[in-house]
């Protein structure tokens, strides 16, 4: 196994020794996605806030969002995680955090000077909030553009909604700009269907209901009935009838309700496409205001991200690496 997982069971020991050791392209791969968590805890908090000044009928759709958003960020980390170190991946990275944050609060130069190294940092950043800055500048760049679009994406649907309550529902929004195909393969309303009767079912009930062709009135009706055989073959004729009847019954209704289906599911992407459609029109005409947004979020998110670990340092003594590793840890392997 790497080095690292070899030096895990030395435990943190008060150093940086096992971060130190650890390969350079395996401390690239824990940095950027512990950067990567740290974006999706902004990404919280901001949607929290966001929903607070949602229009109150907005609000549930705008935690969805956030809900699903922060669902698949994390999944996406535990999955490079767990392809780079397997099953050993949670503690790997709730080592790596922990010793990462204890070395800031430290202000061990080592650490920093290792880890900005590894991420071919140039020029190396002078302390570990110029490491995040720059990180997320340049290694981090595609994932910061993307985060910082969609929340801007988010609080234009929002503005959107308070001029004119027949925006399209958040989801069709932030779909808009997906393929034909994409779209096809996005969840959709579901339609009950009623299910066929089951062919034994059908056939008890043709049965119970062929009692006209046997007992006494049969009987009576002909002296013919008396003889076993001939009664038998007129019970075992009728009832084949009846079963073809209710089988043909059931295929009909069978074929009407997957045609209802059919058209409803119809209905229902004719719906998707033209919500999709107006959504494209109304981001067409607020391009520039939009832009505006994306960008902004952009440096927001720098400077929050660049001032977080300093601010928790402040806050509390004592253990902190070993609670901020644990709390990343459990963040994305508890998802």
């Amino acid at each position: 196994m790497r080095k690292w997982c070899a030096l895990v069971s030395l435990g943190l020991a008060g150093n940086a020794f096992a971060l130190l050791a650890t390969p350079p392209s395996d401390t690239a791969l824990l940095m950027r996605n512990y950067m990567r968590f740290l974006l999706g805890q902004q990404v919280e908090q901001q949607i929290e806030i966001l929903a607070d000044e949602a229009l109150p009928g907005d609000r549930a759709q705008v935690e969805a969002a956030g809900n699903a958003w922060r669902a698949e960020q994390m999944s996406a980390i535990r999955g490079e995680l767990e392809g780079a170190f397997g099953s050993n991946s949670r503690q790997v990275f709730e080592d790596f955090v922990a010793e990462l944050t204890t070395a800031e609060k430290n202000l061990d130069a080592e650490v920093l000077e290792q880890v900005s190294s590894a991420l071919a940092l140039d020029p190396a950043p002078a302390d570990y909030a110029s490491l995040r800055k720059t990180a997320l500048e340049n290694v981090m760049q595609e994932d910061l553009k993307s985060v910082s679009s969609w929340l801007g994406e988010v609080q234009m649907w929002m503005d959107l909604r308070r001029g004119n309550p027949d925006v399209p529902p958040l989801e069709s929004w932030l779909t808009r700009s997906l393929s034909a195909a994409d779209a096809a393969r996005s969840p959709l309303p579901s339609f009950e269907v009623r299910k066929p009767v089951p062919e034994k079912r059908l056939l008890d009930e043709a049965e119970a209901g062929q009692e006209s062709f046997s007992g006494d009135e049969e009987e009576e009706a002909s002296p013919l009935d008396s003889f076993t055989t001939m009664r038998q073959e007129r019970r075992d004729r009728a009832l084949q009838e009846a079963e073809a009847g209710m089988q043909q019954v059931a295929e009909e209704r069978r074929a009407a309700e997957e045609e209802f289906a059919a058209k409803k599911l119809a209905q229902a992407q004719a719906d998707a496409e033209a919500m999709r459609h107006q959504a494209e029109q109304l981001a067409s005409a607020e391009q520039e205001a939009l832009e505006q947004r994306k960008n902004s979020w952009g440096n927001r998110l720098k400077s929050i991200v660049s001032a977080t670990i300093g601010a928790a340092t402040g806050a509390f003594t004592g253990g902190i690496g070993t609670r901020a590793g644990q709390e990343a840890a459990n963040a994305i392997f508890n998802n």
